[in-house]
């Protein structure tokens, strides 16, 4: 992750050299809408200073416009299926329209990485960067924070619950075009979804939801999704047997203990977790714990997971992505050296898909980890989206 880090560094140091305009006035707009709640604007970027901003990394002949970027919250439902008031960034082209909708979602923030989410815009945020770029070239991009984020962080984000994530990610969607259409902003019936890491399950849910649930209210042209753990339930075989240390431990202890709370199974967690690391884990997830698996997970778990008789599998198997037909163009995106959730997962994915007949390809990165794919990804999705846009 240190280059991609060090990448958005220097993006962040230029933005701040060329400058950028707040909004005059830093005002909220509250709606009545079915779901759009409230928006505040957060930044203003010309055409001309987003050309400077990205002009040394190759990108400035793509900018066609200038943006505006709006935190907004929504109405949606939280795990409990209760309502709630969850927050996401629009950001909309400096010109009326008619644009296309691309929804990103981001990838794994732990307790401590709320400040960096879409709606507070804040300057080291990586993701509000490629939602600038998107914008940039003629998309009204919409960036949910998720549950457990922004205005719900009173509560605990489900790490990887991905099918009840992308109702978050639905409802966001919903509430940007409540925002366009309220403030005269022509939008295109034409819906692009992405993401990264675990957005590009989101992403990859979201597209599946929408499919059986809302074709009739959505146009999906295409989906893009990156490093995404759609075999979750294979790559947890890999991590169990894994006898090395792995720097995204905390990541992987994350997903079993929301499982074991989303799917009922309710153990205590010391039946996963060898002490006094399950009490640590159960204080927070960002607890120093060993990286190496042999040493953090308890034999009796792992015994029953490898043989396929603990109730976590049927958990994971309800998360996994590869097993339906998209109906709409998907592409795949991985780098090849993915070493957080790696490629077998969109090998898996698109294997099945194009065997289903599905629209599907793979895009993949040649020689890059999980943090080095972002401007070969933001490439793709601009050469792929490009001529259904």
């Amino acid at each position: 992750m240190f280059i991609l880090k060090t990448f958005f560094k220097l993006l962040v140091a230029a933005i701040l050299f060329i400058g950028c305009k707040k909004p005059a006035q830093n005002y909220s707009q509250i709606y009545n809408g079915n779901h759009l709640v409230s928006s505040t604007p957060k930044r203003v970027l010309s055409k001309t200073q987003l050309i400077s901003l990205y002009s040394s990394y190759g990108a400035a002949s793509y900018i066609r416009n200038g943006i505006k970027t709006y935190a907004i919250t929504y109405k949606t439902k939280d795990y409990n299926g209760i309502e709630t008031i969850a927050s996401a960034a629009v950001i909309v082209p400096d010109s009326p329209g008619p644009y296309p909708l691309i929804n990103y979602n981001h990838g794994t923030y732990f307790p401590s990485d709320d400040w960096r989410l879409p709606s507070y815009n804040n300057d080291y945020n990586s993701d509000i960067n490629i939602g600038y770029m998107m914008a940039s070239v003629g998309y009204v991009v919409v960036m949910p924070d998720y549950i457990g984020y922004g205005s719900t962080k009173n509560v605990e984000h489900n790490y990887c619950d991905y099918n009840n994530i992308a109702v978050n990610a639905i409802d966001a969607i919903r509430a940007a075009r409540e925002f366009c259409s309220s403030n005269s902003f022509t939008l295109k019936n034409k819906l692009f979804l992405t993401g990264w890491s675990e957005g590009g399950a989101v992403a990859m849910a979201t597209m599946k939801k929408i499919q059986s649930d809302f074709s009739g209210e959505f146009n999906i042209t295409a989906t893009a999704p990156l490093a995404g753990a759609y075999y979750g339930s294979f790559l947890a075989k890999q991590i169990l047997q894994m006898n090395t240390e792995s720097p995204y431990i905390n990541s992987y202890a994350w997903v079993v203990k929301t499982y074991n709370k989303t799917g009922s199974i309710n153990k205590a967690l010391n039946y996963y977790f060898n002490e006094p690391y399950a009490s640590a884990i159960n204080n927070s997830i960002e607890s120093i714990i060993p990286k190496n698996p042999q040493v953090l997970f308890n034999n009796i778990f792992k015994q029953n997971y490898l043989n396929n008789t603990d109730p976590l599998i049927a958990e994971f198997a309800k998360h996994d992505l590869w097993n339906f037909k998209p109906a709409s163009k998907t592409i795949l995106c991985q780098g090849q050296n993915d070493t957080y959730v790696p490629l077998i997962n969109a090998q898996k994915a698109y294997t099945e898909m194009n065997a289903l007949g599905a629209d599907v390809s793979l895009v993949i990165y040649p020689g890059k980890d999980h943090g080095e794919c972002i401007w070969d990804y933001l490439s793709t999705i601009y050469t792929s989206f490009e001529p259904l846009r």
